[in-house]
């Protein structure tokens, strides 16, 4: 065999294996296992010392909701309440800027990307409204 077609031959063989299946993130298994984590352990919290470290003082703040894929939400008003609500759970409103609101409690799925983004610095806005979220 002539030495063009033995290079001929090993170009193709290696361009053949070329569509591999494109592997995830490394991180992403990690983010997911952090969430689930952080799920787990807000089903199983009844006290409140486990929320004194997880959320900032009650307040209004803006921030963002992020965390899980393609689900960043920008919000005008983050109220926060450490008061629990009349099933016995923490709850936390929202505002976006399209004006929807919408209650979330420390049981919600949806409360737990916000709880990935509040790590980051929230900025206070105005005087807490919580005496209003108490409800």
């Amino acid at each position: 065999m002539s030495n063009h077609n033995k290079l001929r031959n090993r170009t193709k063989k290696i361009r053949g294996r070329l569509p591999q299946r494109v592997k995830p993130h490394p991180l992403n298994a990690l983010f997911t296992k952090a969430v689930l984590s952080i799920m787990t352990r807000m089903s199983q919290a009844e006290s409140m010392s486990y929320f004194d470290i997880e959320l900032p003082k009650p307040g209004r703040y803006c921030g963002t909701r992020a965390g899980l894929p393609n689900s960043e939400t920008r919000y005008l008003y983050v109220d926060w309440c450490s008061e629990r609500n009349e099933k016995g759970n923490f709850f936390v409103s929202f505002r976006d800027e399209a004006g929807n609101s919408q209650v979330l409690d420390a049981r919600g799925w949806a409360s737990e990307k916000i709880m990935i983004g509040v790590k980051e610095e929230l900025l206070p806005l105005e005087p807490s409204n919580a005496e209003l979220l108490r409800g």
